[in-house]
């Protein structure tokens, strides 16, 4: 037996991507992109709403705000901005896991990746906070409201 008949046939192993492999790649490719532009959207918008409720909150007692007040409002949204920032590092990270060989890379842009998943599931949980109080906040005052309706007109139909 010669050593011809061990030896791996680098032209069967290095076949081409067939057409229909590589348009659902490119496919997918562009859904995880979409997904990604959804979640920065979603993150401003959060980032923006949280700005907004400061401002808010802080107008109650004194419409006129100082630089310490702009600097709070300020405080309240960056790390939101942040956060949508960071959301647009998932698909570079992906392919530099996916491209890289050596294991110490593959275990950074893994960890890197849990992470940036962990960062992406706790900004869906504080919008889901956020709706919550929502819901909550307007329930409360609808029952109050009718509560003081009812003690004034004592008479009227509930």
């Amino acid at each position: 037996m010669n050593s011809a008949d061990h030896s791996i046939d680098i032209d069967s192993a290095l076949q081409p991507i067939s057409d229909e492999r590589e348009k659902i790649g490119r496919l997918l490719y562009r859904f995880a992109w979409a997904i990604e532009i959804f979640a920065v959207i979603i993150g401003l918008a959060i980032a923006l709403m949280q700005g907004l409720s400061s401002a808010q909150e802080m107008t109650a007692d004194n419409p006129i705000l100082g630089l310490s007040g702009w600097t709070n409002i300020l405080i309240a949204s960056v790390p939101f901005v942040m956060v949508a920032v960071v959301e647009l590092t998932k698909i570079p990270f992906v392919g530099a896991f996916y491209k890289t060989s050596s294991l110490i890379w593959k275990s950074v842009f893994g960890l890197s990746l849990v992470f940036i998943a962990f960062i992406t599931f706790e900004s869906a949980m504080n919008g889901f906070e956020r709706n919550f109080h929502s819901l909550i906040y307007s329930a409360v005052s609808s029952n109050n409201c009718n509560s003081v309706t009812q003690r004034a007109n004592p008479l009227a139909a509930p």
